[in-house]
C-alpha cells in the first residue's frame, strides 16, 4: 500500500449504516465505484513516447471489482504506533479473518470515491489487492456486515494492533494467514 493511504476501497461487503466510525479517526462509509483493467494486446513495438501501434485485441482475463465500502484513514497517532498503511492492512486482516474472508481491498485513491468523478483535480488511483483470491461468496453477492461485526472489529484492532506492537511473531502470523487467501500464496509453498 502506499505511504500516504488516506482511502481504501472494499470490495465484498456492505454496510448497515452510511458510516461506522472505528475509534483513532478511522471511518468506514457506504459508497460505490466499479474498478476494472481488461486486458489487452498490441503486436508490434511502440517508437518512444508513443503508444503501440494498433490494431489491439482484447485478451481473456483481467478483474473487476465493485467498491462498496470506503475506508477512511485521516492522520494521527493509530494503536500500535501503525502508519495509515499498517493501519489498512490490519483492518483488512482482522475482517477477513474474523467475519469475511472474502473481502478485498482492490484499491486506494487520494480522495473519497464519491467525489473522484467530478473532481477538478484528477484522482490518484491505485491497485492494491488484484491477485486472484481462494475465497468467494457463491452467490456473487456482497454480505452486509453486522453492527456486531463492526463493533468487534473497532474493541479488536486496538488491542490487537498493541499486541503486534510488542509482539512481532504475533503480528507476522497474522499477516501471514492472511496472506494465505491470495492463490499464489498458499501456506503448501512456505
Amino acid at each position: 500500500m502506499e505511504a500516504d493511504v488516506h482511502y481504501v476501497g472494499i470490495s465484498g461487503g456492505t454496510l448497515p449504516v452510511a458510516q461506522f466510525d472505528l475509534g483513532y479517526g478511522v471511518w468506514m462509509h457506504q459508497t460505490y465505484a466499479h474498478f476494472m483493467s481488461p486486458c489487452l494486446m498490441a503486436f508490434a513495438p511502440a517508437e518512444d513516447g508513443m503508444p503501440h501501434p494498433g490494431p489491439w485485441r482484447a485478451a481473456k482475463g483481467g478483474f473487476s471489482f465493485d467498491i462498496t465500502i470506503e475506508l477512511h484513514i485521516t492522520e494521527g497517532e493509530k494503536p500500535g504506533g501503525f502508519s495509515n498503511t499498517d493501519t489498512a492492512s490490519w483492518l483488512m486482516a482482522l475482517l477477513r479473518l474474523g467475519h469475511a474472508p472474502y473481502l478485498t481491498a482492490p484499491v486506494t485513491i487520494d480522495m473519497p470515491f464519491s467525489q473522484a468523478a467530478h473532481s477538478e483535480i484528477t484522482p490518484i488511483i491505485a491497485p492494491l489487492e488484484v491477485q486472484d483470491r481462494h475465497f468467494f461468496r457463491s452467490d456473487e453477492r456482497p454480505e452486509e456486515l453486522s453492527i456486531v461485526e463492526l463493533e468487534w472489529l473497532k474493541d479488536a484492532w486496538e488491542l490487537s494492533a498493541d499486541l503486534a506492537r510488542t509482539s512481532p511473531s504475533f503480528q507476522t502470523a497474522v499477516l501471514a494467514c492472511d496472506s494465505c487467501r491470495v492463490r499464489t500464496r498458499s501456506s503448501n509453498r512456505c
